[in-house]
């Protein structure tokens, strides 16, 4: 799914960095809007709308775009979003539209990430759980959604066993980790809760001390079912995390903030009598507190600090490393391998744009061709030192080029701090003679 959006986004607009967050934060806005449709099912106006809101602003959604722009972990959220509502209202209503949209939500969640299977068993488990929904086991609108599930995915699952997909995913569940490995994943868990969701958890837990809000949990079916859902997602991903030995990060919550946000809609309420006080100072904290933080982290972190993710000077590193080959080779170059950010950022950033494939997944990936990198030729770039015995696995008896540097300072900070680059190239053997120097 986000190959297919980033591409999308590309061509409809431009492969620029302002693009992939102004497409990201409109599929965020459609996870809030369903949000907020999925809440008015179980609550009155103003909780729906609070909480929302305090989801709208929490950091991972006014932060997290920025480094995980059209990233299919935050793309989760809007299919994930969409899932629940419509599985909501397909249970209540029984119409057809509900059906078609959940099973078209669902298949768009596979494609964007396996860890939809976690959504699908937790939706279950509430679904049995929640005496309310076990007739849905009984509808066979259930089973013709499902029907039409399978049929979108079917294209990916047959051609998953030539695909690299179900590798990644593999490699992301370390069996063999230890306790204090599986202790760090399922702390990152934690860290995601405590980071990404604030200042929403902040604003509650002031509230429930000074006794705006109160425990009111709403008794019907839906929110039984969101609460269980929720309770059923966090329970599968801890499994997953201490006895599988998922590899996890804080990133990776987004969607389980969400789940999160919704259960809690359902257990907190407000002080109908300091209503129109508490009102005031939730919009004026969801406001202020998110735009100091950003403020704030904005300046440390961009100006500052220096580092290698949104201060790389990588349009003119590509451009030094164009121009050297150019001056070289006639044709080419089909590739930029290399360290897994110099592949990928360099790549993007080269006119014309290369393929950028990092050396270490080289001969793993469909879009790797070693004969057109021979015809055509590649440039092995790394940040610091080549790494010269994995050059020389994957090219033995193959004559490089000599190695040389080249030095630029960092963007946009006062930190003074550069970053170096290595390379060799990898002649082109379907060029004219290489042009006199």
């Amino acid at each position: 799914m986000m190959q297919w959006l980033g591409g999308l986004t590309e061509r409809v607009f431009a492969p620029t960095a302002f693009w992939a967050i102004f497409v990201t934060q409109v599929f965020n806005a459609a996870g809030l809007a369903y949000t907020y449709a999925t809440l008015r099912l179980t609550v009155d106006f103003g909780r729906a709308a609070v909480f929302t809101l305090l989801l709208a602003s929490s950091a991972y959604m006014f932060a997290g775009p920025l480094p995980f722009a059209l990233n299919a972990d935050i793309l989760q959220f809007p299919f994930w979003a969409a899932v629940v509502f419509h599985a909501l209202e397909a249970a209540r209503t029984n119409k057809w539209l509900h059906w078609i949209c959940l099973a078209l939500a669902s298949a768009a969640a596979v494609y964007t990430k396996y860890t939809a299977v976690v959504l699908f068993t937790s939706l279950g488990i509430a679904s049995l759980l929640v005496t309310d929904y076990r007739a849905v086991w009984l509808n066979l609108r259930f089973y013709l959604a499902v029907t039409v599930g399978i049929i979108l995915v079917a294209p990916h699952v047959l051609a998953v066993g030539d695909s690299t997909a179900i590798g990644h995913a593999a490699r992301l569940v370390e069996t063999a980790g230890g306790g204090a490995a599986r202790l760090f994943n399922l702390w990152q868990i934690a860290v995601g809760v405590i980071l990404w969701l604030a200042p929403a958890w902040i604003i509650i837990a002031i509230g429930l001390l000074r006794r705006d809000c109160l425990i009111m949990p709403a008794s019907d079916p839906v929110a039984h079912f969101l609460r269980v859902t929720c309770t059923a997602a966090f329970g599968i991903l801890v499994v997953l995390v201490a006895v599988l030995g998922l590899s996890y990060e804080s990133r990776y919550d987004v969607v389980f903030l969400f789940l999160l946000v919704m259960a809690a809609a359902t257990l907190v309420g407000f002080n109908a009598d300091l209503w129109p006080a508490i009102e005031t100072r939730v919009l004026r904290i969801a406001a202020i507190v998110p735009a100091i933080a950003f403020t704030v982290a904005g300046l440390i972190y961009g100006v500052f600090t220096a580092h290698s993710y949104m201060q790389e000077p990588t349009s003119e590193a590509a451009a030094r490393l164009q121009s050297e080959w150019s001056r070289q080779y006639t044709c080419g170059p089909a590739y930029i391998l290399g360290d897994v950010w110099s592949a990928y950022g360099l790549a993007i950033a080269s006119q014309p744009i290369a393929i950028g494939v990092p050396l270490e997944v080289m001969h793993d990936v469909q879009w790797y061709d070693a004969a057109v990198a021979k015809h055509l030729g590649a440039i092995i770039v790394y940040r610091d030192e080549i790494a010269g015995r994995d050059v020389a696995e994957a090219f033995p008896n193959v004559k490089l080029t000599e190695a040389k540097s080249f030095t630029l300072p960092m963007l946009r900070s006062m930190a003074h701090q550069t970053l170096t680059y290595s390379y060799v190239f990898l002649p082109p053997e379907g060029c004219d003679a290489p042009k006199p120097s």
